[in-house]
């Protein structure tokens, strides 16, 4: 096929860096666009309207942060099809994938609008922030269906090997985003339903766009005739949901951590937004080797090279650790610089909290970049029920954190949470990684 990347020969380190480039890029401008939403509505708009959206955001988080689950473990599926040189499977797995992740979509849709208020109650939300993080949430879920097929179509051609087609999507997608924010804002006064609306259009062409590479592709759906729906749908559930559940976790560690957040005020609230904000840009130093990773593993496990997914792998975790040491030195210098640039001023408690958050966080990024390597690395073997569980021992590590050590370390405990966690889930992804390659090497 046409734009696509064979990851079973060559020399690994540099065909994952010329895959992950791509995704670092897509990811970066993701962020920057997620960043500039929030630029525009601290200062057109106020700081609490910052805080409601920020706030807010955690809670769209946790369904798109499952639905990102589902699509990456079809993904993996997808790729070990491609590394085997199965195209009647793979266009069969892609089908049901795609109809799969538009179903799962819909119902997530209808539940958290049902119930966005409740979950507001129960995350204790300032009140002068909930009508604001009420609007804003309600356009980002009737969204979801746009969020979800663009990211089956984007673990599709990535499958393929093709990183850069969802690099060109975001940047269509940032593009349309950035223009509509300022205009739905500023021009059209909408508040903070304009920042919503222009994520869910910007979504809705990035996948319009997708689609049409795609087909361009001749990677299209099989012939009526060659579906069979119960055939394929085992081994993209096994593969999708439990990283989907994972990743539900995970984003429910970040609610209860959201929880405690909310109950130390606005100011707090703001500040660890806008650490957060910053960090997940940082954070793709690393997590655009996840996707790099996740492909050469799944096809190379496909083709039955064992002993090349240990090669690659050891040589990512070798570039990641490099990386994470570069990325805290230069990101805790210029903490204070980065985090001026949302409040607007650094005399505030706000702006102090934001910088302490922030350097918190930057300690534990070794842990979450190994997470990063491991974690695709299983899964491209075929395991899908460890980095599931790292997800329950990530949650249990975050909430120990901010429930039992809340009382010792004040704030701090909400800082740490997250890394923590990570410690934690990257130790265990470790442990197993080498348990597999080692039981699958011994039958080569």
């Amino acid at each position: 096929m046409k734009g696509t990347m064979d990851m079973t020969y060559g020399r690994p380190l540099r065909l994952m860096i010329h895959f992950a480039f791509p995704i670092l890029l897509s990811s970066v401008l993701q962020q920057l666009y997620t960043l500039f939403d929030g630029l525009i509505v601290g200062r057109f708009l106020g700081m609490n309207a910052f805080a409601a959206v920020s706030a807010a955001g955690f809670i769209a988080w946790l369904p798109q942060n499952m639905m990102l689950g589902l699509t990456h473990g079809f993904g993996i599926v997808l790729s070990r099809l491609f590394g085997a040189g199965d195209v009647k499977g793979f266009k069969k797995a892609n089908l049901l994938s795609a109809i799969v992740s538009g179903l799962f979509a819909v119902f997530f849709c209808t539940f958290l609008i049902v119930h966005c208020d409740r979950i507001l109650d129960i995350l204790k939300l300032p009140g002068e922030l909930k009508l604001y993080a009420t609007d804003y949430l309600y356009v980002i879920y009737l969204g979801l269906v746009f969020f979800a097929l663009f990211n089956w179509i984007s673990s599709a051609l990535r499958a393929m090997g093709d990183s850069k087609t969802p690099l060109v999507a975001l940047f269509v997608s940032s593009v349309i985003n950035i223009s509509l924010d300022f205009a739905l804002i500023k021009v059209i006064p909408m508040g903070v339903v304009g920042p919503a609306l222009s994520t869910v259009i910007g979504q809705a062409a990035a996948l319009l766009y997708s689609c049409i590479v795609f087909i361009r592709k001749k990677a299209e759906f099989p012939d009526r005739n060659d579906v069979n729906m119960g055939s394929g749908l085992k081994a993209l559930i096994y593969m999708g949901v439990p990283p989907m559940l994972r990743d539900g976790v995970i984003a429910i560690g970040g609610l209860c951590v959201q929880r405690i957040v909310n109950g130390f005020g606005t100011d707090f609230v703001g500040g660890m937004a806008a650490a957060g904000r910053y960090f997940a840009i940082i954070s793709m130093s690393g997590g655009c080797l996840e996707g790099a990773v996740a492909t050469f593993s799944g096809q190379n496990f496909g083709a039955g090279q064992i002993g090349r997914i240990r090669t690659g792998v050891k040589k990512a975790v070798r570039l990641s650790v490099l990386m994470a040491a570069f990325v805290i030195v230069v990101s805790w210098l210029v903490a204070p610089g980065l985090i001026y640039l949302i409040t607007g001023t650094n005399e505030t408690k706000m702006f102090e909290l934001g910088v302490y958050a922030l350097r918190c966080s930057l300690v534990f990024l070794p842990c979450l970049h190994l997470l990063y390597i491991y974690r695709p690395a299983i899964q491209g073997m075929g395991s899908s029920v460890t980095p599931m569980l790292s997800g329950f021992a990530e949650l249990g590590m975050r909430i120990l954190s901010v429930f039992c050590l809340t009382n010792w370390l004040g704030y701090t405990s909400a800082c740490i949470a997250d890394g923590l966690g990570w410690m934690l889930a990257a130790a265990l992804l470790w442990a197993r990684y080498r348990m597999v390659i080692k039981k699958y090497g011994s039958d080569q």
